[in-house]
């Protein structure tokens, strides 16, 4: 063999090999080469000799030598040393490759003869070190020259390269495998939802350099980088990466069990999970499974944990579940069955009335409600595209800011309300049993059904339970029916039945579409506002200030929309009354009254829907609602006159809204929020298989809670929040604006035309309100409820009794 033919073949063995290796040995902390100045070497110092200080800042003088003695000498000078010194190489016994073995560490005393290091490190430094291994991989062609191009030691280095990627391969990822190790029974809450893709990609690339580079140009060229602006690859190269960790073990699950119980939240079948654990993206159905059941475990315990330390409330609502059967049979059939699902929701953070009472209650609330609907009329002009708000030279003005609240709830990220869903039963709540088994049922399952907790329940704890009003007459129901049992546990005298101000929107309402209320309202205001400001177009407001317009607004109110206005219209004659008027009065002043209830709501002011509580019950009353008369009556006979400050606060602030998100307009309702894990419970989580049961269903639907979250997270690091959990709403201005065009269009609805009449009855309604009042006045309903909440009441306290628990509580289903 020749000594051309050794040359770059031993250069490419000794020279890649040890310069490699020194690199990633680097990372490992060997001896000779200990970090410097805070990090570890370089590239460039990492094959430096044991004993040289890697941590210069100036370039070793190698270089400068090597550069000094190159620019010295001319090709025809080099080539004839070149010739001289293999020829000395011959005369001495040695030839190329043992001479370059012996100084590339072939020879211990090479090792350590300072000159030999010299040389050699000379060569390592060399910036002429990655021609030469580039020629040795592909050998220049010449220009005169008819032959194929030289192999060179292409196939060696191929051959070197492959083992320094497995080798690398390899140790990167024992290093990146602590990333992705957990435990497969850690399914708390942040043990699912600690996971921050931006952070573990920081520390992908800085484990797996290597790994990384390859999987990037595997995936991405350099065209993309380029070209695209949104694509982006690395989260689907951390998922591979994730991937293989997995692969190599099973303990590397971080990213498969997040996975699995996201895809098990979205309702992925049982094949498709088998397909995708086949695959290495996520773990297996049956340990997806038996984590739902621990995860649901571990919900409950968390719960009973948090009501020792923290005010909470209850509320539960009826559920029909749809239960498939894949096997028709006569015993075995599809159906729609009933129960029951309840929440826990976890917050951190006298005589009966007369009606003179509840009368000096609604005036004293009434200024308030005026400057809140007088804001609503305000911003309907604001907003309107007319007007051109962003343009208003007085838009800072605080006229035009919204009104004070009255008590505002606080927010933020502190005050998120945790909500915890029990195991939804087979229990129907529509009757008196239904909700008594409940009862023990909630109890059970919250570990609170010892004679211990049913005394500690009894004597020391006041429980709010929040529901609709279905829900809430039975629970009164039963205080009332329990009234002589032996002690305060079995009377019923721990609950406070709070109703949901949902339904009680909805009463209001009276199940028209609140958008097309609030649509409807703003052109009514919007033609209201052309009148009291004698302009035939919005955008002439734009050039008074904001003292005039505010002004214009409360006169649009005490005109166009109050009970001021409907009395001055009863005053006249009633041949020169103007029917039609009086309807958009009314209909204007009673939407605004929904408008103000619902934006209060929304932003958590109590104290703006407890000041609504007097109008309510005129407005239930006047219209025949006497449910929901009843559930007022009850709620303002405890906030006024029964319940001490302590609890009167505590209902206000903690029982009618709760706060999932912390923001300012985050608040709803806490019949919404259990109307909400209903819709969970059926759609977007439900429980879908011919095994599916009311066993399964109680022991799977506490972990709804952490499915939440999972999927929240999973979403937010996607990216897939872009999608939406709604659908979107098109601008509403075109049709506010046709219908604005409709009023103003019609025969002067707005305006005072004496003597007009409506042609239809059933286009007549009645004022609901000064109909309240009359019947509140002649006081029979007001006796019927007295005598129905006046009654004896035991006060005994016999906790020995046999009967004490009993589930034969005696009382009869309706």
């Amino acid at each position: 063999m020749s000594v051309n033919s050794l040359l770059p073949t031993q250069i490419a063995m000794l020279v890649i090999f040890i310069g490699r290796k020194a690199d990633i040995l680097s990372r490992s902390h060997p001896l000779w080469l200990r970090p410097s100045r805070g990090g570890f070497p370089n590239a460039e110092h990492s094959v430096l000799e044991p004993g040289e200080n890697p941590g210069r800042s100036h370039p070793p003088p190698h270089l400068h030598n090597t550069e000094f003695r190159r620019s010295s000498l001319a090709n025809d000078e080099v080539f004839s040393k070149v010739r001289k010194i293999l020829a000395l190489i011959e005369a001495e016994g040695l030839n190329l490759t043992i001479f370059l073995d012996a100084i590339f560490w072939g020879n211990p005393h090479c090792v350590d003869d300072p000159q030999v290091r010299y040389a050699r490190t000379a060569l390592l430094v060399s910036s002429q070190l990655s021609d030469i291994l580039h020629r040795m991989w592909q050998p220049p062609l010449s220009s005169r020259s008819h032959h194929s191009r030289a192999k060179g030691a292409r196939e060696t280095i191929v051959q070197l390269v492959h083992e320094f990627e497995e080798d690398a391969m390899r140790h990167e990822m024992a290093i990146i495998s602590k990333l992705f190790r957990t435990s497969a029974d850690q399914l708390r809450e942040e043990d699912l939802t600690n996971f921050a893709y931006e952070g573990v990609l920081k520390e992908v690339k800085e484990g797996a350099p290597n790994l990384w580079r390859v999987l990037s140009l595997a995936g991405y060229t350099a065209k993309q980088r380029t070209v695209n602006s949104h694509k982006n690859p690395e989260i689907i190269l951390l998922v591979i990466v994730a991937m293989l960790s997995y692969t190599m073990s099973h303990h590397n699950n971080r990213l498969p069990k997040i996975f699995a119980v996201y895809f098990k939240s979205r309702g992925v079948a049982g094949r498709a999970f088998d397909c995708l654990h086949k695959l290495g993206l996520m773990m297996s159905h049956k340990w997806t499974t038996e984590a739902t059941e621990e995860i649901s475990k571990n919900c409950m315990n968390e719960v009973v944990r948090l009501m020792k330390d923290h005010i909470w409330i209850f509320s539960h609502d009826n559920v029909n579940i749809l239960f498939r059967v894949y096997s028709q049979r006569v015993d075995n059939k599809s159906h729609f069955a009933c129960g029951t699902a309840a929440t826990v929701f976890i917050k951190r953070s006298g005589s009966i009335l007369p009606p003179y009472d509840i009368f000096e209650m609604s005036y004293q609330s009434y200024p308030p409600l005026v400057k809140q609907m007088t804001y609503q009329v305000l911003r309907f002009l604001i907003e309107s595209p007319e007007f051109d708000f962003g343009t208003y030279h007085d838009r800072d003005d605080p006229l035009l800011q919204p009104a004070p609240p009255m008590r505002a709830l606080p927010c933020g990220e502190e005050h998120i309300t945790l909500q915890y869903m029990l195991g939804t039963v087979e229990i129907t709540e529509a009757a008196y049993e239904g909700n008594d088994r409940l009862i023990d049922e909630w109890f059970r399952q919250l570990g609170m059904s010892s004679m211990e907790e049913w005394k500690r329940t009894g004597l020391e704890r006041i429980i709010p339970w929040i529901g609709d009003q279905l829900t809430v007459d039975r629970l009164q129901g039963l205080y009332r029916m329990r009234n002589d049992e032996c002690n305060s546990f079995e009377r019923l005298d721990w609950l406070v039945p709070v109703f949901g101000w949902l339904h009680l929107q909805m009463a209001f309402s009276n199940s028209l579409h609140q958008e097309a209320l609030y649509h409807i309202a703003e052109a009514h205001i919007r033609v209201c506002w052309k009148l009291v400001g004698g302009v035939g177009d919005l955008a002439e407001f734009w050039s008074l200030d904001a003292k005039q317009i505010t002004n214009l607004a409360v006169k649009l109110v005490r005109e166009h929309a109050s009970s001021e206005a409907l009395d001055r219209m009863d005053e006249v004659l009633p041949d020169m009354r103007d029917k039609v008027q009086r309807q958009m009065i009314m209909f204007n002043r009673d939407v605004l009254h929904y408008i103000v209830l619902n934006q209060a709501i929304k932003h958590g002011d109590v104290g703006i829907m407890e000041s609504m509580l007097p109008l309510l019950l005129l407005r239930f009353l006047g219209g025949k609602n006497y449910k929901y008369t009843i559930e007022i009556l009850e709620l303002l006979q405890g906030l006024c006159q029964e319940w001490p400050p302590a609890v009167r606060d505590f209902v206000r602030d903690h029982c009618w809204l709760v706060n999932n998100t912390g923001k300012r307009s985050g608040f709803l309702p806490v019949d919404t929020a259990q109307e909400m894990n209903i819709k969970d419970i059926k759609v977007t989580h439900r429980s879908e298989g011919p095994n599916i049961d009311w066993a399964y269903l109680t022991k799977i639907h506490p972990s709804v809670r952490i499915m939440r979250l999972v999927t929240a997270k999973v979403d937010g690091e996607l990216g897939l929040l872009s999608r939406g959990k709604k659908h979107s709403v098109p601008q509403k201005q075109k049709d506010v604006k046709r219908l604005e065009d409709t009023y103003e269009a019609s025969p002067g609805i707005h305006v005072y035309t004496p003597g007009r009449k409506i042609q239809l009855k059933c286009d007549c309604m009645p004022d609901v309100i000064t109909e309240g009042c009359l019947v509140m006045q002649k006081g029979q309903r007001m006796k019927r409820w007295q005598d129905g909440c006046t009654f004896e009441r035991s006060t005994g306290e016999d906790w020995e009794s046999d009967i004490v628990g009993s589930s034969d509580s005696g009382i009869d289903s309706e």
